[in-house]
């Protein structure tokens, strides 16, 4: 993961209140810009690794702008901006979080993290009126013996960034598609674009992201929000998706895609138009 993501920034978030969840319980997003310096980074399941630390930055910064244009293009997307050819609208774009369980979560290097940076996206993606949606999976009775992946699908807690109204999927299987209603779900929500994170990269998140992208949405991959079972196939996972010019979509970081979506998101008190 050092050599592969060391490019990569993450966000952190400040979090009240006592609640058990499987992730933080946000109230102000508190760090998406990148500093550049090597330093480590202290993961959930107690490995060291190197990367950039990540500064503070204030959400009252990042959506306290004036409302403006409401299309977002994510330039600085690779191998080639997002989307490709015009602008998504919030009205057909979906942020699409793969794996927010705990018995996947616990297995992949830097959960900590990538939860605290997938709850930055989905406070600013919905500040910006995109929709929200959670794939969970469980094993498929074709494929018993993977591991990654709990028996069955029982009673959890979701994430505290989960709000009623989001649309909840259940797989069975590693991809979040399968035996599952995301597609209808998506497509009743009127989605043509998905920003994708997630954990096991390389697993889940990968899977899902290439039937989608199979499937007609114009996906881009939030990389340093997916968090993968093995750190050494985290590089090769993106470079996947990044090859023959985005066979399965595009990549980026969560600090380019916050810098766009800080000049989109309504005022506080404001609403859009």
């Amino acid at each position: 993961m050092a050599a592969g993501l060391s490019g990569h920034c993450f966000a952190r978030v400040t979090s009240t209140g006592g609640r058990a969840c499987a992730g933080p319980v946000i109230t102000l997003v508190t760090e998406v810009i990148q500093d550049g310096n090597p330093s480590m980074f202290r993961f959930a399941r107690g490995c060291d690794l190197p990367g950039p630390r990540p500064r503070l930055f204030g959400v009252s910064k990042a959506f306290g702008s004036r409302y403006a244009e409401r299309g977002l293009v994510v330039a600085g997307a690779r191998p080639h901006r997002w989307p490709a050819a015009g602008a998504a609208q919030p009205e057909t774009t979906a942020l699409l979080v793969v794996g927010a369980q705990r018995a996947v979560a616990s297995q992949c290097v830097g959960a900590s993290y990538v939860w605290e940076t997938i709850s930055t996206l989905v406070v600013a993606l919905r500040s910006w009126g995109a929709k929200i949606a959670w794939a969970r999976h469980a094993r498929s009775p074709a494929n018993a013996a993977c591991t990654v992946l709990p028996p069955a699908h029982g009673p959890e807690r979701g994430p505290a960034a989960r709000l009623p109204g989001d649309l909840v999927a259940l797989a069975y299987g590693v991809d979040g598609f399968s035996a599952s209603p995301l597609a209808e779900g998506l497509r009743g929500l009127g989605t043509t674009h998905l920003v994708v994170a997630g954990f096991g990269l390389e697993g889940p998140v990968h899977s899902t992201l290439r039937t989608a992208n199979d499937r007609g949405w114009e996906c881009l991959l939030v990389a340093d929000a997916c968090a993968p079972f093995e750190p050494d196939l985290a590089a090769g996972a993106l470079g996947m998706v990044e090859m023959a010019g985005g066979l399965f979509g595009v990549t980026a970081t969560a600090q380019a895609l916050l810098v766009e979506l800080s000049a989109r998101a309504p005022h506080r008190g404001e609403h859009a138009v």
